[in-house]
């Protein structure tokens, strides 16, 4: 178990995805340091933030969409895009 962890870890710590993972109530659990870069933040500053606090206004309601898909059918897929601190957007 903890050299999957392990392999898991790397594999998202050295991935070039922004990778983000969040609760169901859209709380940020971790991040790795690809998407913290791009987004202008130090890792300890997204995690426990809300995702929809990353994302244009626009498409806040497709996340909470989403969202709902998920606890309804458990899946769902998409792209999410999300606002660096220049305001750009990255998908």
């Amino acid at each position: 178990m903890r050299e999957s962890e392990e392999r898991y870890r790397d594999l998202v710590e050295n991935a070039s995805d922004l990778i983000i993972t969040y609760d169901l109530d859209g709380t940020v659990l971790s991040s790795n340091a690809t998407a913290a870069n791009a987004l202008g933040f130090e890792m300890d500053l997204v995690v426990g933030r809300n995702i929809r606090d990353l994302m244009p206004d626009g498409r806040k309601q497709e996340f909470d969409a989403y969202l709902k898909a998920i606890i309804l059918n458990k899946k769902a897929a998409g792209v999410m895009q999300l606002v660096n601190g220049s305001g750009e957007v990255h998908f």
